[in-house]
């Protein structure tokens, strides 16, 4: 072996062993960052979750609300129409009964209704 091949060989090792290196650290980075990353992800999807399950458990109280309110309006309505046509009927009467005298004025609320 000449001085030149020795001295290419001697050169080619620690360059060989550099690039060797350098591409076994850019492997780990890469390796590391898909770790990370799969840690994000699975710290999201566990956020995600309880968030899920927090407005899910949100949502539920409000349809009950909203089933209750919807409930107390069908109510209050059942009310207000049987109230309404029991005041045209005692307007009907005082006016067969009680003739000569007017009934007192309705609030202007109720006068499109009666």
């Amino acid at each position: 072996m000449s001085a030149t091949q020795g001295f290419l060989i001697g050169l080619g090792g620690p360059i060989l062993a550099a690039v060797v290196a350098w591409i076994g650290h850019l492997w780990m980075r890469r390796s590391n960052r898909e770790s990370n990353t799969t840690a994000d992800w699975a710290a999201y999807a566990e956020a995600n979750s309880r968030d899920m399950a927090a407005l899910r458990t949100e949502i539920s109280r409000l349809n009950e609300r909203v089933d209750e309110l919807d409930r107390r309006l069908r109510h209050e309505q059942r009310i207000s129409r049987a109230a309404i046509s029991f005041i045209r009927v005692l307007l009907r009467w005082i006016d067969e009964h009680v003739p000569g005298h007017a009934p007192p004025a309705a609030p202007d609320i109720l006068r499109e209704e009666l």
